[in-house]
């Protein structure tokens, strides 16, 4: 029995020493990865061409909805072209929503191109809004002229003044005919130059004729006496009588200065009645005159024409807080401008301001510059030579010229 179970426990102990061989072999199967492979699995895959192809119609995409963006901002800010923006805004969000749905290169592309046509679309609408605003304002400009010289037709009936009359309905029947086929901007401007043109002849031809009669009733005796000794009274009643006389010539001469505010129309009244010497008399209507030298014209990279004005300081400080407004002609075009307002943002609903910008003082002098409302050059109709016709305050209805010489200045949009 001894034997038997020494032999058990030796085989027992044998067992499982046999089966190491077999399992160290089976384990030696499984091979062993090196860092090299590792590398290899862990490295980025290089896109595919069609990954690359949309990422670039991504990127275009992207690029054209960012000046979507600032175009809708930026050119699109002013309340009178909120419809094109609405409409603009819509188009932008419908090819927003192309993209939306998936980001494939031709839903980029898509939606890259719908935007383009939209933005494209909302140029041309702007345009045509801008010139829309420009016929109006000629328009207006025309019915003016024309309202004028038909009270100045009134003043005509006199049979002494028939072909005068006759030469001023012509043109007024020509300009009406005219524009019955074509009221453009082109037109009324035109018709508007040929209307002032007509009345200012018919002015001086009336004056004329006037002066003439005048003369012609004025006694020519040819008679020469020697003048009778004056006394101390009748000295200080021609010197009453010079003042008196001084004195209504000065307030009609301020009537016609229309840019003037009937406040401050009365003030100056007040102070010419209240002078005792002629000398105060010509002080207070220089006071009152306004007059400005036009000293630069140019345009900027943004397409606003800027033009610089030199004045006193006394008249830039009446001037100053007013809006002015100026004419620019190209051959025989006309346009008018208003100088460039700002809103002021402080309190809603606040006016807009209209502030000059002073770029030089000089001495006793002012110089200020003051830029266009409306851009120029961008249609092919714009470009052309451009001077700057006349200058006058915006609430001026006579549109009185304040500048006291004709320049040279001119400006070339290529």
């Amino acid at each position: 029995m001894r034997k038997i179970k020494k032999f058990l426990l030796t085989f027992g102990f044998l067992a499982p020493l046999t089966t190491l061989p077999i399992i160290s072999a089976a384990c030696g199967n499984k091979k062993e990865e090196t860092p090299k492979e590792n590398e290899e699995l862990n490295k980025p895959q290089k896109p595919t061409i069609s990954e690359q192809k949309t990422n670039e119609a991504k990127n275009l995409y992207e690029g054209v909805l960012n000046s979507a963006n600032s175009f809708l901002e930026n050119d699109l800010k002013d309340p009178k072209y909120s419809e094109i923006k609405k409409t603009f805004d819509e188009e932008v969000s419908k090819a927003k929503k192309i993209v939306e749905e998936a980001q494939t290169e031709e839903n980029y592309t898509n939606a890259k191109e719908a935007i383009e046509a939209a933005k494209t679309k909302a140029q041309k609408a702007v345009e045509e809004a801008k010139k829309q605003e420009k016929t109006a304002e000629a328009k207006k400009q025309y019915d003016a002229s024309e309202k004028e010289a038909n009270e100045l037709l009134e003043l005509l009936k006199d049979n002494k003044f028939a072909q005068i009359k006759t030469e001023l309905e012509k043109v007024l029947n020509e300009a009406k005919e005219a524009l019955k086929t074509e009221a453009s901007l082109e037109k009324y401007t035109e018709f508007k130059q040929k209307i002032e043109a007509a009345k200012n002849k018919a002015n001086e031809e009336k004056e004329k004729i006037e002066k003439s009669k005048k003369t012609a009733e004025t006694p020519q005796d040819g008679s020469s006496t020697a003048p009778n000794p004056t006394t101390p009274k009748q000295n200080s009643d021609t010197a009453a009588e010079g003042l008196k006389n001084k004195k209504e010539k000065a307030k009609e001469e301020l009537e016609k200065f229309t840019y003037l505010l009937e406040q401050e129309k009365n003030d100056y009244n007040i102070q010419i009645q209240k002078a005792t010497k002629i000398n105060e008399i010509d002080q207070i209507i220089k006071n009152a005159k306004v007059e400005l030298e036009l000293t630069d014209f140019r345009i900027d990279s943004e397409k606003y024409f800027w033009i610089e004005l030199k004045t006193s300081k006394e008249t830039f400080e009446k001037i100053k807080n007013k809006r002015l407004s100026f004419e620019l002609k190209k051959d025989n075009i006309f346009c008018t401008e208003n100088a460039a307002s700002f809103n002021n943002q402080q309190k809603p609903y606040d006016p807009p301001f209209y502030l000059p910008r002073l770029t030089k003082i000089e001495g006793n002098y002012v110089k200020f510059s003051i830029s266009s409302e409306q851009k120029y050059g961008i249609n092919d109709n714009e470009k052309g030579k451009y001077i700057v016709n006349s200058v006058w305050l915006g609430n001026d209805k006579n549109k009185t010229n304040l500048l006291n010489a004709k320049n040279n200045l001119e400006v070339e949009i290529k």
